[in-house]
């Protein structure tokens, strides 16, 4: 490893575990981890109904509310809280697509709101996260 890349580590706090390639019986928390966020993705994705297009968006979903969800090996705190050292704001969880509604003003005789799907677990970059009612 360079010798500058390593400083980089021992400054950040970040200890590197070295393993033999194409071995996951040497990265068995990693491989839990990622069988557990591809369980939990794989049930919300089917009771969402979406095509297969939104399957990434479930697995980010589901990462996200798992950072936000306290851990036993971490006393109780969120990854989120000891990484940022911020609590987790649960007021901006949504239901993976759920039914939402936006202020449109085109026209003074035209709706006021527009129904859409809301696919992101937060509020956080929702313009990209919405599916509108006739995309359906």
């Amino acid at each position: 490893m360079d010798g500058a890349f390593k400083e980089f580590y021992d400054q950040e706090g970040i200890v590197r575990h070295w393993i033999v390639r194409d071995t996951p019986q040497q990265n068995g928390v990693m491989e839990r981890l990622n069988r557990t966020l591809l369980e939990k993705a794989r049930y919300m994705h089917s009771n969402s109904g979406l095509g297969r297009e939104w399957w990434a968006k479930s697995v980010a979903t589901v990462c996200y509310i798992v950072n936000q969800s306290p851990h036993s090996s971490l006393n109780g705190d969120t990854p989120y809280k000891v990484w940022s050292g911020k609590y987790a704001d649960y007021e901006k969880l949504r239901v993976f697509r759920c039914t939402a509604y936006y202020y449109v003003k085109d026209n003074k005789l035209d709706e006021r709101a527009k129904k859409v799907e809301h696919l992101n677990a937060t509020h956080e970059d929702e313009e990209d996260d919405e599916l509108d009612h006739e995309e359906i």
